[in-house]
């Protein structure tokens, strides 16, 4: 073999080939700085500015109502807002945190995102009701409680998007995931509600079915070959217990959840019966076949969303 075909290997070519390499990987990591300050200034940028579209349009077209019949039919509601409100802030909040390195963006992105579609929930709400109503869409609206738990079923909604998503979506892409989402909730619920005439107490189709469908969609985009089997996508002791004290929150007020848009109060009690009853059978459920096809163990997982399945399917 002549000597020209022999590849150098000696410590200056190994030399030069390390450099390569470090070369590389600094430059990467220099293009991921570079992107990421891009997109934080995105997002500042974003949130900003939803911010202020908020601000003014609540001070031209929305303010409190004036009847006292509707300010005292929105006092014993009080009770159950509160209850879907710990359900929506503490119960998703936690539920979200089974992954070992997504704790923090759990509660972190559930406490910025069901705020923030809490308040865009108000317009875009106002903006179909009144289409529904047939009036003009420069006439004022009136905010209540009710508005305000409607706002909560939206956000209830975009917290099961958020389960679908937990881990592959940046802060911006969540803040636009809640304003696309807020959206098409009401645009839905405008289609099932007011032009089908359907009939939803629970929120099944209009909540849990839409959430869970959107965010399935949301992770069609979301994921490449980098998400699938990623080593953060698994859970931990500490993060299985954290999600448990979501699952006992949500169990404890989903009664609260299902019954409060029930009328007259026959209804309403029958609503609390039927859910707590229902999450009870769904827990026992849970833990018998959980045992059953565990090999012998109970699953977190298991425990931690299919014992809910009473509350959802009431």
């Amino acid at each position: 073999m002549a000597a020209a075909d022999v590849e150098y290997t000696g410590p200056a070519h190994q030399s030069h080939s390390k450099n390569l390499v470090w070369s590389g990987s600094m430059q990467t990591q220099l293009d991921e700085e570079v992107t990421l300050k891009r997109e934080n200034k995105a997002f500042l940028s974003l949130l900003l500015a939803l911010e202020v579209f908020i601000i003014v349009i609540y001070a031209i077209w929305i303010d409190y109502t004036s009847d006292d019949a509707t300010a005292e039919e929105d006092v014993p509601v009080w009770q159950y807002f509160r209850d879907i409100s710990v359900m929506i802030f503490v119960g998703f909040g936690f539920l979200m945190t089974f992954l070992r390195r997504y704790g923090f963006s759990a509660v972190g992105y559930t406490l910025l995102c069901a705020a923030l579609i809490c308040q865009l929930s108000v317009i875009v709400r106002a903006f179909f009701a009144r289409l529904d109503e047939g009036g003009k869409i420069s006439e004022e609206q009136f905010v209540s409680v009710e508005t305000l738990l409607d706002s909560l079923f939206c956000s209830a909604a975009l917290m099961i998007t958020f389960g679908a998503v937990l881990g592959k979506a940046t802060p911006l892409q969540m803040v636009l995931i809640t304003v696309f989402e807020c959206f098409f909730y009401f645009l839905n619920v405008y289609i099932c509600l007011y032009t089908l005439k359907a009939i939803d107490i629970g929120g099944g189709m209009i909540i849990h079915m839409f959430g869970a469908y959107f965010g399935l969609a949301v992770t069609y985009w979301l994921s490449n070959e980098r998400t699938r089997g990623h080593k953060d996508a698994v859970s931990i002791y500490s993060s299985d217990l954290f999600s448990f004290i979501g699952t006992i929150f949500l169990w404890v007020m989903w009664p609260s959840f299902c019954a409060v848009l029930a009328h007259p109060a026959v209804a309403r009690a029958r609503a609390l019966i039927n859910t707590y009853l229902s999450l009870c059978g769904s827990t026992v459920a849970t833990f018998i076949f959980s045992r059953m096809l565990g090999k012998c163990r109970f699953e977190a997982v298991d425990v931690q969303n299919a014992t809910l399945a009473g509350g959802v399917v009431m």
